[in-house]
């Protein structure tokens, strides 16, 4: 199971992500859905671990459900950085 509670994200000042919240059951397919600008790739980087999450909780699947969690990636290098980063667990 995947649940954040409360997650918020700024950058410079700016807020990112604003308190979000929900969870996603094994075996149930989750759609995450908004706007342009809502948040959406900013959460999921907090979760796969790419930046930190300094407010709020993500439950700590990264460990065990890293090869298992699918996003779509809007840039080429996120491949590239997402090896480097499970390569150097």
């Amino acid at each position: 199971m995947l649940e954040l509670r409360n997650v918020s994200k700024r950058f410079s000042g700016s807020l990112a992500v604003d308190d979000v919240s929900f969870c996603a059951r094994p075996g149930e397919v989750t759609g995450y859905l908004g706007p342009n600008g809502s948040g959406k790739s900013t959460t999921m980087k907090m979760i796969v671990g790419l930046i930190d999450t300094p407010s709020g909780e993500i439950e700590d699947i990264r460990a065990q459900r890293l090869p298992r969690i699918g996003r779509h990636a809007q840039h080429r290098d996120v491949c590239a950085r997402l090896r480097k980063w499970t390569d150097n667990r």
